[in-house]
């Protein structure tokens, strides 16, 4: 791997002269970065309301806890789901529920899935998923007899599930990699478990019912050659490190709680991570930045 070392100075036969205006110009650059660091913060801050110090330090510490940076989240959005965290703790204000989380460790968890409401469901918003199958997915597969495919941010395994039902009825899911990334234990542990509730009906047609879902405890397990297919990884997507490259990437709706900075970066790190052709698949409202090419509704096409 490429390193830089802008700190040291290899002189060779240069002059004294020709060394200070190196270093005075290596300074200057210096000036510059740190000066468009500066701005690149304020534009951030601009987007984003100042809370009150008590509640600031809690969401730090419920991310920080749960491996997750805070730096580059949306504090205004999650703050809208502190009342929810204060009731799932017990408390009443942010500084018994710091006080009742020192005491209590094993509530970090409880703390961080009230506090990132993870929504999904199975083949959510419809139109993208025909499109993936009637076009996408066959166009990945063209010499190909199976395909790797990521879902970011997975939460409950729905989204996950989902494609693979699609791999399922392209014939290549035996041949296939599914992996799911989250950073919350108990979303990890249902998608692994794969039990969904009943009203998974109005989102699931009835022959794919049939064929992927077993009737189970009031509810519908996922089949097992599905969920034998899937992997579950525990990791931040800001800092995920991926291994190998995709086919297809589902990222929905982790970019709207992202500031600008830190979503361009989340955008930067799946376009890298998607081989040469692969599919971006994002939420409704995002727009992902890098050279991708727009082939449907929520589906982006790497150049």
């Amino acid at each position: 791997m490429e390193q830089r070392y802008s700190h040291v100075l290899f002189e060779g036969r240069r002059t004294p002269l020709a060394a200070r205006a190196s270093l005075r110009l290596q300074g200057e650059r210096h000036n510059a970065n740190s000066s468009r660091a500066v701005a690149e913060m304020v534009r951030q801050r601009m987007h984003e309301p100042e809370l009150a110090a008590g509640k600031r330090a809690l969401l730090h510490d419920i991310l920080r806890r749960s491996g997750v940076m805070p730096a580059g989240y949306r504090m205004s959005g999650l703050a809208r789901r502190l009342p929810a965290c204060l009731r799932a703790l017990g408390v009443e204000n942010e500084h018994e529920a710091a006080v009742r989380l020192a005491m209590h460790p094993t509530c970090w968890e409880t703390a961080l899935n009230a506090l990132l409401l993870g929504v999904t469901e199975f083949f959510r918003d419809g139109q993208p998923y025909e499109q993936l199958r009637k076009t996408i997915l066959p166009g990945l597969l063209q010499g190909r007899a199976g395909l790797r495919v990521l879902s970011a941010a997975c939460s409950d395994g729905a989204e996950l599930y989902s494609l693979g039902i699609c791999l399922g009825e392209q014939e290549v899911l035996g041949t296939s990699e599914l992996v799911g990334v989250d950073c919350r234990q108990k979303a990890l542990a249902t998608a692994a478990a794969g039990w969904y509730h009943k009203t998974i009906e109005g989102s699931v047609p009835a022959e794919l019912r049939e064929q992927y879902l077993r009737p189970a405890n009031g509810g519908y397990r996922m089949w097992e050659g599905l969920t034998g297919r899937a992997k579950w990884r525990m990791g931040d997507m800001c800092n995920y490190r991926m291994a190998g490259r995709y086919d297809l990437i589902a990222c929905r709706n982790l970019a709207i709680y992202l500031l600008p900075g830190a979503a361009d970066r989340l955008w930067r790190r799946l376009y890298e991570g998607l081989r040469p052709g692969g599919i971006l698949f994002v939420g409704k409202a995002e727009r992902p930045v890098g050279a991708f090419d727009r082939v449907g509704p929520c589906l982006y096409k790497k150049v």
